[in-house]
């Protein structure tokens, strides 16, 4: 079948993990081979992203989801999997910094090459903050300020009314936002204290 949508069997999120399991109080030292196990796994599910020419865009620990093999050995030593889910915010990256019309028959066609679109603030690299004329930061997500809805794809207006310059899509974004990642895997703390939208406050951008 060219089109099959398999359903794994999803335990937790990493966030949940995190949480529960590497902070809790029976863990007082950090898992290292843990660590660097999960780190691996969703590094390379980030390089086959890239390899692709796509980008994630939302990376964070709660779309970093636990697998659980099909038959677990009955002894409980069958290795799970971490997979990355949610990607609604996918960009298409460009050949170069400006938007560029998708190949014919590139099945990312239909994917913009702009980043931002949906973002978590708490995983967001410093490119994508903007600062407005009366000092508050925001994210560069393609909505002029005040606006409803998406500007994706608006056209040449909607681009014009934004008072910055979009960032394209580009394996860089993700790495901040793997670091990020990194360094809540080592520390047990997020490298920002977000809420539980894993968002930062306008302060915390500037």
């Amino acid at each position: 079948y060219h089109f099959c949508l398999v359903m794994v069997r999803g335990d937790r999120s990493l966030a949940e993990a995190l949480a529960h399991e590497l902070r809790a109080p029976s863990a007082m030292e950090v898992q290292w081979g843990w660590v660097r196990e999960v780190f691996r796994q969703t590094a390379s599910a980030v390089h086959h992203l890239h390899a692709r020419g796509l980008i994630h865009g939302d990376l964070k620990p709660l779309n970093i989801i636990r697998t659980l093999p099909a038959s677990s050995a009955s002894d409980g030593s069958a290795a799970p999997t971490w997979k990355l889910i949610d990607l609604d915010a996918a960009a298409r990256i460009p050949q170069t910094a400006a938007s560029e019309p998708a190949a014919s028959g590139d099945s990312n066609a239909a994917l913009g090459v702009w980043a931002g679109a949906k973002f978590s603030s708490a995983y967001s690299p410093p490119e994508l903050v903007w600062v407005d004329p009366d000092g508050v930061a925001h994210i560069k997500d393609g909505q002029p300020l005040g606006a409803v809805g998406n500007t994706e794809g608006g056209g040449s207006d909607a681009v014009n009314a934004l008072p910055y310059e979009r960032v394209a899509a580009n394996g860089a974004l993700d790495a901040w936002a793997l670091g990020c990642v990194l360094f809540e895997l080592s520390s047990g703390m997020s490298l920002f204290h977000a809420n539980n939208e894993d968002n930062v406050s306008p302060d915390a951008l500037l």
